[in-house]
């Protein structure tokens, strides 16, 4: 078992559009039409309802692959 220093995952800035936020033990997804001022409190990432949430970054990602931008118009 080894239970020394693991190398750093980078965690991406952006993907397909979207902002990545990981914060509180969750990953958000900020579309590009939402200003990121209104979502810079953790509380407005959780209520805000144009922002995607997921457990893990993989979740995160697959959810903005279905997203359907028509959607927000």
């Amino acid at each position: 078992m080894h239970f020394g220093l693991r190398q750093r995952v980078q965690f991406p800035e952006e993907y397909k559009g979207f902002r990545l936020i990981r914060t509180h033990g969750r990953v958000f997804g900020i579309p590009p039409k939402v200003d990121p001022r209104r979502t810079r409190k953790p509380v407005a990432l959780i209520t805000h309802p144009g922002v995607l949430s997921a457990g893990t970054l993989d979740d995160l990602r697959e959810q903005i692959d279905r997203y359907d931008a028509a959607i927000e118009q």
